[in-house]
This record gives structure tokens, C-alpha cells and sequence, in this order.
């Protein structure tokens, strides 16, 4: 294979990933557990701005996608519409979106989802593991 044929498979394989990655995103955002501001403030029966001061104050995690406008999941309240302990504090590690969306949504502390871990009151393991994954470790 010469040169310029790598260069246009390389090329075909970014293009291929990044719509992997549009289409995860978009799965993501229009999934039934994905709440718009309005259904998350009535949960936790504030009035709109009340859950959007408590995102820009990153007591909840909000993730957005082209037209879509901000996503909260579900889960991150417990059941009294409160933001469950220890998510203010996975986003100050992580930050506000993705990588906060994906240690708690997808990843496992001690075989159990870590939003899950957060629920049941044990936030220690999760923030050990929002550390390790800030600083570019693995557990």
C-alpha cells in the first residue's frame, strides 16, 4: 500500500469514528432516562431556574448535543428529587459533561455502576475513582 493509500484509509477511519461517535452521543441524549430541564425541575420541584443555577453551580450533570439542549439523567436524583451525595463533587473532579456522564453512567466501582454506589450512600469508592481517572490512572 502506498503512501497516499494509508493517508486516505487513516482519513476513512477518523471520518467512520467520529460518526460512531455522533450517533452514541445523539443515543445517549434521546434515551427515555434523559431528562429535559423542564421534567428535571419538576422532579425536583424547583422552578426551571432553580435546576439550572444548580447545574451552572455544578450540583447537577447536564450534558448537551446539537439540538438537543441540555440533558439531565434521571438518576443522579434520589428519591426526594434531591441530587444524590457525592455528584457536586464527581463534577468538580471530572467537570460539567462527558467525562462525569461516562464515570457514572457507564463505569463500574466494585461491579456496580457508580451512580448506583452514590445512591447507596458509598461515595468514598467513587471518588477515589473520579481521582484516579482525573490524573489519567486505571483501577
Amino acid at each position: 500500500m502506498s503512501d497516499p493509500e494509508m493517508h486516505l484509509d487513516v482519513v476513512d477511519a477518523v471520518k467512520r469514528a467520529r460518526n460512531r461517535g455522533r450517533e452514541r452521543a445523539r443515543a445517549i441524549l434521546d434515551a427515555d432516562e434523559m431528562l429535559t430541564t423542564e421534567e428535571i425541575a419538576g422532579r425536583m420541584q424547583v422552578p426551571v431556574e432553580g435546576d439550572e443555577d444548580m447545574y451552572l453551580r455544578s450540583q447537577l450533570l447536564a450534558i448537551s448535543g446539537n439540538g438537543f439542549g441540555l440533558r439531565f439523567s434521571r438518576w443522579q436524583l434520589d428519591d426526594a428529587g434531591m441530587p444524590l451525595e457525592g455528584l457536586s463533587e464527581v463534577i468538580a473532579i471530572l467537570g460539567q459533561g462527558r467525562r462525569s456522564y461516562r464515570l457514572l453512567a457507564g463505569g463500574s466501582v466494585g461491579g456496580r455502576p457508580a451512580w448506583q454506589r452514590l445512591a447507596d450512600g458509598n461515595s468514598d469508592r467513587v471518588l477515589q475513582q473520579a481521582r484516579t481517572e482525573a490524573t489519567g490512572g486505571y483501577t
